[in-house]
């Protein structure tokens, strides 16, 4: 599987890939949200950008097992500028390691609100929005047999931006960084999209993930998970402790 060459890291990540992972926690953490409150905040439609609520039924396009609408007429509006990435995620679960890639994606969607925070923060994107035409977050991780929930399958092991040529499948990943950006702009508030690329070393699973985030602003969000002056620490912690949000 044509992925990249890891030798081309930093030394600090390179050196960091073969790191074999303690056990998975067995209990949940204190510091843990096992409803994911933040994380159904963030679940919107892909077309109206309407949230999980009261009235508002998300589901799961059949075809992707991806995307999701709060009804068809969304779904069949958005297909315009959807079906490339509708047809690239299908092509995920063609390939030898489709179980391997469903619980890394289940292990994102878990922690999604710090891989987030965590890539809006490494590229320093509120400050230079076109650091993410250039760069994405890189997250190493490895897996974990032992673990008994998804939100502590796999182990960090190291994170970094690194440039987005460093990929053999750069233009791919430039056509869905475009198609999420231009997706994402249409939402009051926000500038555009960036990549996190979260990486399973041992088995070759991937998964690339966009990521919006808004406009810069005069007055800090307040959220402690966007004021980050340490956001590797808070990345490594929330993923390897399994602290879903």
């Amino acid at each position: 599987m044509e992925i990249f060459d890891p030798a081309c890291l930093p030394e600090y990540v390179y050196s960091a890939l073969n790191l074999k992972p303690p056990p998975a926690p067995r209990s949940i953490h204190p510091l843990a949200d096992p409803k994911g409150t933040f994380r159904k905040e963030l679940t919107r439609c892909q077309q109206c950008f309407k949230s999980r609520g009261p009235g508002v039924n998300l589901k799961t396009c059949s075809a992707c097992k991806s995307d999701m609408y709060c009804s068809k007429e969304c779904q069949t509006s958005a297909w315009k500028t959807r079906k490339v990435t509708c047809a690239l995620n299908q092509l995920a679960y063609t390939i030898p390691l489709v179980d391997e890639m469903q619980e890394l994606r289940v292990f994102v969607t878990k922690h999604q609100p710090t891989i987030a925070s965590a890539g809006v923060h490494a590229l320093d994107v509120m400050a230079d929005p076109s650091r993410a035409e250039q760069d994405l977050l890189l997250i190493c991780l490895r897996s974990r047999p032992d673990s008994r929930r998804s939100e502590t399958a796999f182990f960090v092991t190291a994170a970094a931006a690194v440039p987005i040529d460093t990929f053999p499948k750069q233009q791919v990943m430039r056509e869905q960084l475009k198609l999420a950006s231009d997706e994402t702009k249409r939402h009051p508030g926000m500038a555009g999209a960036l990549l996190v690329y979260l990486f399973d070393f041992a088995s070759g699973a991937t998964n690339l993930c966009p990521v919006g985030f808004p406009q810069a602003s005069p007055t800090p969000p307040n959220n402690p998970a966007i004021a980050l002056p340490h956001w590797k620490e808070y990345l490594t912690a929330n993923l390897n402790e399994g602290i879903i949000l």
